[in-house]
């Protein structure tokens, strides 16, 4: 990937932003209604947040790095203009939530840091993702906590090796930090095996099967990134590969349903 395009999809948070989406997409695709409104506020917020959170201290002092304060600003303009046609108020407060979530997480001028906080920030991650794609993109039922604890459980996994990579340039204690990086990715696979298991366990039936192989496939995909991650370019590695899980659910449900539609 020239510097260029690494720049645009990585550096601008435009890559994992489309993960989330497409992640968003997928558990449209398994509960029978997508939103394309609720998944393009998905997208927006999630760009907003990661540079709010990433680029907020040198808004003032770096000139490039300021080009995202006005990517914030038009994107959560652009989310007022969507959630006015949703017009529903339970969107807001989903928001609402997240965004305290986000503010509270990293911020200039909150004192309460939770970034700060030893262990946390791995499982504040995770839930603010699987809440974002159950109750934001999509309009699952709010009592339904297996779809939510396999997103945890997965986005954990995922995540993991973030921390890995960030082990030698974190302040604060974190898992890798902790218990090892051998222990950190056993725990990994674990959270993914549990995903997948508690995928097979609640979506096992015939109609939905593809979702079931999609999801399944994933998190083995997942799974051996993790065992077979190196110690070397592991920016990129988790960036953008390890990110890129997000995505390859719905990825392997559209050929599937290609393949199918074919034959």
């Amino acid at each position: 990937m020239n510097k260029n395009k690494y720049r645009f999809f990585i550096k601008n948070q435009c890559w994992v932003s489309l993960m989330i989406s497409l992640l968003c997409l997928f558990f449209g695709f398994l509960h029978h209604s997508i939103h394309y409104n609720r998944i393009g506020i998905v997208f927006l917020l999630t760009l907003s947040a990661y540079n709010f959170i990433c680029y907020q201290s040198s808004w003032a002092e770096n000139r490039f790095k300021k080009k995202s304060f006005y990517l914030v600003f038009i994107c959560l303009l652009l989310v007022v203009c969507l959630l006015y046609q949703e017009k529903d108020i339970r969107q807001f407060f989903h928001i609402l939530l997240v965004g305290s979530i986000v503010i509270m997480y990293k911020s200039d001028f909150v004192k309460v840091s939770l970034r700060n906080v030893p262990l946390l920030k791995i499982f504040l991650i995770a839930f603010a993702w699987a809440y974002t794609v159950l109750w934001i993109g999509n309009e699952w039922d709010a009592n339904d906590f297996t779809a939510f604890i396999l997103i945890y459980l997965f986005i954990i996994g995922i995540t993991i090796p973030f921390d890995i990579c960030d082990m030698h340039t974190d302040a604060i204690i974190t898992l890798p930090k902790w218990l090892g990086i051998r222990t950190s990715k056993g725990i990994s696979c674990i959270c993914l095996s549990l995903s997948a298991l508690l995928f097979i366990l609640s979506f096992y039936n015939q109609i939905d099967m593809q979702y079931v192989w999609a999801w399944v496939i994933t998190c083995l995909s997942a799974i051996g990134m993790v065992v077979l991650m190196g110690e070397k370019d592991l920016f990129f590695f988790t960036r953008f590969w390890m990110e890129t899980c997000s995505g390859l659910p719905v990825l392997l449900v559209v050929l599937q349903k290609i393949r199918v539609v074919l034959l």
